[in-house]
């Protein structure tokens, strides 16, 4: 406040001034943030029953999930939904199909994603003898459809289990989808696979109506003996939760797609890959316990020590013969702490990283979206 005064040569006494009251401080309106448009098209079977809603889950952040209905042409729309990273979901239980996508700052549209219908199956021996071992998985994997305005998927790939009896039920989708088995011992070989009159070993399932046949997988003796040697090796980030996969029993290749399910393919060593392996167990003194016991922790560096990298367990079973050792490392890995045990334990990491780039497992894994930072 500016008040102008003449100040005569006299002099000014008993001035007096007053103020006015203060203004209210008014709060600040809230700032809300953005919200978009989703809107897709669900894609069936020809003759199949449309779904009735469709999901739409966030996948990190604690958000309230959205259903909503899905119109008779199969579209779909939601609204009012936050920037984030979603996955739409359709079916219940094991014929769910999920579709991941993002929102980054406008709306999303033209999604696809296809619905899914039971097709039943039976896994039989070729000379007629009960199935004995059913550790093995039914394979399913297709093209996924127009993502929209966002990034893309091009494959989606979902794993079946095969009960004790032999049986399975697979989530088949239209258009051409490739069936095969995964993780089938060397001992065990496919013979056949076929639905109906359709041979799936060489050609991709495709369904023109709703399922009316099954899917018969016959396997036979492969005469290959099973290994005397043979290990699971697990990596993961943080966690063993979503680990990267060695399996040479089963021969499969599972690799951690960071922000995407993980991806699974067929990955069999050969025998001098196996037989490096196993030298490399021997040099670095692996069946000694007292150097590596079954939960082995390195020493962190302390306060005062030198900087590691980030928590990266690591599990690994390995069989010899009639002998089998499980070992977890549940520490970080200190790159300074002077640790004969734990730079051997590396080197032997180091040496599968090497198998799996130099040995490019069918089909090519793509690279990840996204990475973890230390």
């Amino acid at each position: 406040m500016r008040v102008s005064l003449f100040v005569p040569p006299e002099g000014v006494s008993g001035f007096e001034m007053a103020w006015p009251p203060p203004r209210t401080v008014r709060p600040l309106a809230p700032t809300m943030p953005p919200v978009f448009k989703v809107s897709g098209k669900v894609e069936t079977i020809p003759g199949a029953v449309m779904p009735s809603t469709i999901r739409m889950l966030a996948r990190w952040l604690p958000r309230a999930p959205k259903e909503v209905p899905v119109s008779m042409d199969g579209t779909f729309g939601f609204a009012d939904v936050l920037g984030g990273e979603y996955e739409l979901r359709i079916g219940r239980d094991a014929w769910t199909v999920t579709r991941h996508f993002n929102i980054p700052n406008q709306d999303v549209s033209g999604i696809e994603i296809k619905s899914a219908v039971p097709v039943h199956g039976r896994v039989v021996m070729a000379d007629g003898t009960r199935l004995t071992m059913t550790d093995f998985k039914i394979q399913s994997g297709h093209t996924a459809g127009s993502p929209g305005n966002t990034r893309t998927m091009p494959t989606i790939q979902r794993d079946f289990d095969v009960q004790d009896d032999g049986t399975f039920t697979v989530g088949a989708v239209s258009g051409e989808q490739r069936i095969s088995v995964l993780g089938l011992p060397a001992s065990y070989s496919v013979k056949s696979m076929v639905y109906g009159s359709m041979d799936l070993l060489a050609n991709k399932l495709s369904l023109s109506s709703v399922p009316a046949s099954e899917i018969v997988v016959t396997l036979e003796k492969s005469g290959v003996p099973d290994p005397n040697f043979s290990f699971l090796y697990q990596i993961g980030q943080g966690s063993l939760e979503h680990p990267t996969t060695i399996d040479s029993v089963r021969g499969t290749f599972t690799k951690d797609m960071v922000a995407d399910p993980s991806r699974t393919f067929q990955f069999r060593l050969t025998d001098a890959q196996l037989s490096e392996i196993e030298k490399k167990l021997a040099a670095i003194d692996f069946w000694n316990a007292d150097k590596y016991p079954a939960m082995f922790t390195m020493p962190n560096p302390g306060r005062t020590g030198c900087m590691s990298t980030g928590r990266q367990p690591m599990f690994l079973l390995v069989r010899r013969g009639q002998v089998s050792k499980e070992l977890t490392w549940m520490d970080q890995d200190t790159v300074c702490t002077p640790n004969e045990a734990g730079r051997d334990l590396r080197s032997l990491k180091e040496l599968l990283r090497q198998m799996i780039v130099s040995t490019p497992a069918y089909p090519t894994p793509p690279t990840p979206r996204g990475r973890y930072i230390d």
